[in-house]
């Protein structure tokens, strides 16, 4: 009988062992699953760098200075009849003049070394054939003066204005440039001005 009675004892301790060992368990779960559905997931932040926007440069806004920019109106005393030019920068090229006035369409011109001189290449405007030229700014005086037909002269580009003859170089007026056996070879159109805006013009 005591056998029976130990036997009986032991298998209920098994078994009371083995209950509390699953409910343990199972309170260790929920525990676990209560704080996982508690926590709170942080979302990944992202850092943005924006690039300020580089302001366009415009001719003398303070990074480029081009003297020759300005209002022109010719001298009584080399014409007959008053013209105006208009000499601008271009937006993108410092070294690149755009002048309106001295003939019917819109022309450039390129900076060279010395200072206030420009050359004006050979081009297309308007469907029009424009031929090579000079520009030459005295900062000094406020004077331009303006040949398009005289081939730019890299060594003394001023020399076509003191070489030109006298009723060629009357501002507002053109004629033929001829060869020695009188063959026309290219249309000149010159232009000397003042500038009339009292400073640099801006764009």
């Amino acid at each position: 009988m005591k056998s029976i009675r130990f036997a009986l004892i032991a298998a209920g301790i098994v078994l009371s062992a083995s209950s509390y060992s699953q409910t343990t368990d199972s309170t260790t779960t929920e525990a676990q699953a209560s704080s996982d559905s508690t926590t709170t997931i942080q979302p990944a932040t992202t850092t943005t760098t924006t690039t300020p926007s580089q302001p366009m440069v415009t001719p003398n806004s303070g990074a480029h200075y081009i003297a020759v920019l300005g209002n022109y109106t010719s001298s009584p005393a080399t014409s007959k009849t008053e013209k105006n030019v208009t000499i601008t920068g271009d937006e993108k090229n410092p070294g690149k003049i755009w002048i309106e006035g001295l003939t019917s369409s819109k022309i450039y011109a390129l900076r060279k070394q010395v200072a206030g001189t420009y050359k004006i290449p050979a081009q297309k405007a308007d469907d029009k054939s424009i031929s090579e030229g000079t520009v030459v700014y005295d900062e000094d005086s406020k004077q331009v003066n303006i040949c398009v037909g005289c081939k730019y002269k890299d060594e003394s580009p001023s020399d076509v204005f003191s070489s030109m003859e006298s009723s060629a170089s009357s501002t507002g007026t053109s004629k033929s440039a001829s060869t020695k056996k009188g063959t026309t070879t290219a249309k000149v159109i010159s232009f000397t001005g003042t500038k009339t805006d009292g400073g640099t013009a801006l764009r």
